[in-house]
């Protein structure tokens, strides 16, 4: 068996939880438009519509919640990260008209690997950390 710890396998369940958010994003409502942008700086996990609003949606995962919630690892360094990425995508994203999408970042949990329990925070943080 590998070690949990390992990059590659970091990397599938990292991809495991972001298909099975961007899956349940679709089913509440949300339009993905973009999936792992990333840039100089910082990554955005997803880049979706929902009603007015452009989310950038990042997304946290862990097996259980024995070292803590997965929410509370978006610290300030991670919005940080986060809010730079925004920045780079709606430069490089014309086509968003910025007049008529209000931006949110929201933030989605997976806790679990046989029965995921997924917990959804829109609008986790607000952009006064240096928007």
């Amino acid at each position: 068996m590998g070690d949990e710890r390992s990059p590659s396998l970091r990397r599938a369940r990292g991809r495991w939880a972001e298909d099975l958010v961007s899956n349940y994003l679709q089913r509440v409502g949300y339009e993905v438009i973009s999936r792992n942008y990333t840039c100089p700086g910082g990554e955005l996990d997803i880049v979706a519509k929902h009603g007015d609003f452009l989310c950038f949606v990042e997304v946290r995962y862990r097996s259980s919640i024995d070292q803590g919630e997965p929410l509370e690892t978006v610290r300030y360094t991670k919005r940080s990260r986060l809010l730079s990425a925004a920045r780079h995508f709606l430069a490089h994203h014309p086509e968003i008209d910025l007049m008529r999408q209000i931006q949110r970042f929201d933030v989605v949990s997976v806790v679990g690997k046989d029965s995921p329990v997924i917990t959804l925070v829109k609008n986790a943080f607000g952009t006064s950390d240096g928007w």
